[in-house]
């Protein structure tokens, strides 16, 4: 572990930086890796939704959580099948989000 936490931020700096300078050195590795990401994340719901389900003690969020469980899965193969559609959806969420934050830091700094 790191001795203090000023080093821990400045190799939390450097690990993001390089990141970074990765990220737009090969922007289709990239995008390849987050849509990965997203279907790992998908495989995992659907795990901890059907892990879920077969807690309930009733049948009505069994049959809910099921559902939500095929749905996650579904998006999981679809991620990894196509991975080039999913890369435009992923964009076209995280867009609006991105834009907000920057908005509200842009604002924050003009006053």
């Amino acid at each position: 572990m790191l001795k203090s936490l000023s080093t821990s931020l400045i190799a939390r700096g450097i690990l993001a930086a390089a990141v970074g300078i990765i990220a737009l050195a090969w922007p289709s590795v990239t995008v390849l890796a987050l849509v990965i990401v997203f279907a790992v994340y998908a495989f995992t719901a659907a795990g901890l939704q059907a892990a879920r389900a077969f807690s309930s003690r009733t049948a009505g969020p069994v049959i809910g959580h099921l559902l939500l469980g095929l749905a996650d899965l579904a998006a999981g193969v679809v991620a990894l099948a196509w991975p080039g559609p999913t890369a435009f959806g992923v964009v076209l969420c995280a867009r609006p989000g991105i834009g907000a934050i920057t908005s509200r830091c842009c604002s924050a700094c003009s006053t």
